[in-house]
C-alpha cells in the first residue's frame, strides 16, 4: 500500500482526461483511496501511465472502481507450478504412522492469474493425466507485468 501524497502525486496526472473531478476534493480523495491499494509507487505510476498514454480526447477518467480492478490486476497471486513434478495441484500428500496429510509443495511462486486459469487442474475437464504439452505451452506464454 502506498502513502495518500504518492497516490495524489499520480491521480493528479489524470488532470486532462474527461470527466476528471476538478474542484470536487471528495471525488478526488476517492481516487487516491483506489490507487492507495497500489503494492508500490512504481506499480501505481505504471497504472496511471498506461491510463494516460493510452487516453484521446473522449477518454473519460477513471472511476475508483476502475482503478482498483485495474491494480488487482497487476498484483500477482501465489499458484503453485502447474509443471512441478513432485505435486499435481501445489500440494503433497504424506503418510506417517498409518496417519496423511497434506503440505504446501516448494513450487508455489506469484504468478500471473490469466496464465494459470487457462490450465485445466485434476477433474476439471480437459486435463490429462499423462499431457503436459498444454501446461508447458501456456506457461511459455504467460505475460510478464
Amino acid at each position: 500500500m502506498i502513502s495518500a501524497e504518492i497516490a495524489g502525486k499520480q491521480v493528479k496526472r489524470m488532470f486532462q482526461m474527461r470527466g476528471y473531478p476538478k474542484g470536487e476534493p471528495e471525488a478526488l480523495k476517492e481516487l487516491v483511496k483506489a490507487l492507495q491499494i497500489s503494492a508500490s509507487e512504481d506499480q501505481a505510476k505504471a497504472l496511471v501511465s498506461s491510463f494516460v498514454e493510452q487516453a484521446t480526447s473522449e477518454s473519460q477518467c477513471p472511476l475508483p472502481g476502475d482503478i482498483r480492478k485495474a491494480v488487482k490486476s497487476m498484483q500477482e497471486e501465489s499458484r503453485p507450478d502447474p509443471l512441478c513434478q513432485k505435486c499435481e495441484d501445489g500440494w503433497v500428500i504424506r503418510t506417517r504412522a498409518g496417519y496423511s496429510g497434506a503440505t504446501r509443495c516448494s513450487c508455489w511462486a506469484p504468478r500471473p492469474a490469466a496464465a494459470w486459469d487457462r490450465v485445466p487442474l485434476p477433474g476439471q475437464p480437459g486435463y490429462f493425466e499423462d499431457d503436459k504439452r498444454t501446461a508447458e505451452m501456456l506457461r511459455a506464454s504467460e505475460v510478464k507485468l
